[in-house]
């Protein structure tokens, strides 16, 4: 029979190897929703559920996507509780086929800028696609990244669709632009549309399709309001994008959703301006910045003056001071689901071995 004493050290050991083992992401299963932020006293402000296997604008498109937002979600805010952002949306289609993850499960990942689910890798005409959607915690704010990798021999140029069918339907109307218009066109930054018919029952929706500057990508062209979504009412911008052999490329894109046509006007006027480096917009990017192609990060916005911990103006510049560093490893497959936290198995082992010591004092 073991002494007390020795489990108590073998249960210091375990706590020992475990703290020596990569932290992993949590299984993350689509269907679930991510928290991110947005008005209200306490967290989540926001809150996005994600779909599976269904369709945004493309009737013949089936794959990933954001089918629905609660904004608000414990009302509250004298506006109250808002919901039906869309009708799906935030959908990646490469070369004609909507991106959709084989087993339907990422891996989630929290710091500080908010939670992340990745998912993929999925082939997609000779490329490597990963897909992951991030609500940002200070703003009612949804960023998309999408990772292009080539691992051929040559060049692969492929074309890319970002669709959005709007849950405005046929009270769509476009309340505000980067150009400074009421219209939408392939020169527009950012779009933001409103539910004419009930302008607070429904969020108002902001897009973000690309950034100011000089990106090397911009859209080629995008689809009227009234048409875009086979009949239904949404945003939807076609790119062109080439990833060079042994190379990886990205796409970045942000969807936003506020109370009032004023508030998503305001907010929106931010990303006329890179984000800052530390800025949450940004945060879990890092290296990767430059090969952003339909940004311009050959030189990113100055770091912020805000103090860390902050919440200040939901402007890019400035927005959530976190610092741009990489999320923290993952173990196994990216988005293959199968990953567990450790910390509490550690922290077990850890709190076992302390009692133990602490009864093996006690009785001597």
């Amino acid at each position: 029979m073991l002494r007390l004493d020795v489990v108590c050290a073998l249960l210091g050991l375990v706590a020992a190897g475990l703290l020596l083992t990569p932290v992993y992401a949590a299984p993350f299963f689509l269907g679930g929703a991510l928290d991110g932020g947005g008005p209200g006293a306490s967290p989540p402000g926001s809150r996005w559920f994600t779909d599976f296997d269904t369709v945004a604008c493309d009737q013949s498109l089936s794959g990933e996507s954001i089918n629905e937002v609660h904004l608000d979600p414990d009302n509250e805010t004298p506006v109250g509780r808002q919901s039906d952002a869309f009708d799906d949306g935030l959908q990646l289609v490469v070369a004609g086929k909507a991106f959709n993850d084989s087993d339907d499960t990422g891996d989630l990942v929290t710091d500080a800028g908010g939670e992340a689910v990745k998912l993929g890798p999925e082939p997609m005409a000779g490329l490597d696609v990963t897909l992951e959607w991030k609500a940002l915690a200070s703003t009612a704010t949804m960023r998309t990244f999408a990772a292009l990798r080539n691992t051929t021999g040559a060049d692969i140029t492929v074309p890319i669709s970002w669709q959005t069918n709007l849950g405005s339907d046929a009270g769509t109307t476009v309340v505000g632009s980067s150009s400074g218009d009421l219209t939408f066109g392939a020169n527009d930054v950012w779009l933001v549309t409103s539910d004419e018919g009930a302008p607070e029952g429904d969020p108002v929706n902001t897009s973000v399709l690309f950034g100011p500057g000089n990106p090397a990508v911009r859209p080629s062209s995008v689809a009227d309001l009234l048409t875009g979504c086979g009949g239904d009412e949404g945003v939807v911008a076609e790119y062109n994008v080439t990833v060079p052999a042994g190379q990886s490329r990205y796409l970045l894109f942000f969807n936003q959703v506020n109370q009032t046509d004023a508030e998503a006007r305001a907010a929106a006027a931010g990303f006329n301006a890179n984000p800052a480096v530390d800025s949450e917009l940004v945060s879990g990017i890092g290296p990767q910045l430059p090969d952003i192609v339909n940004w311009d990060f050959k030189v990113a916005g100055p770091p912020s003056t805000t103090t860390s911990g902050t919440t200040p103006a939901p402007t890019p510049a400035v927005a959530g001071a976190v610092r741009a560093a990489s999320l923290p490893p993952t173990g196994g497959a990216p988005g293959d689901g199968t990953q567990v936290q450790l910390w509490a198995i550690v922290l077990g082992a850890l709190m076992l071995s302390a009692t133990c010591a602490f009864v093996v004092k006690a009785t001597r």
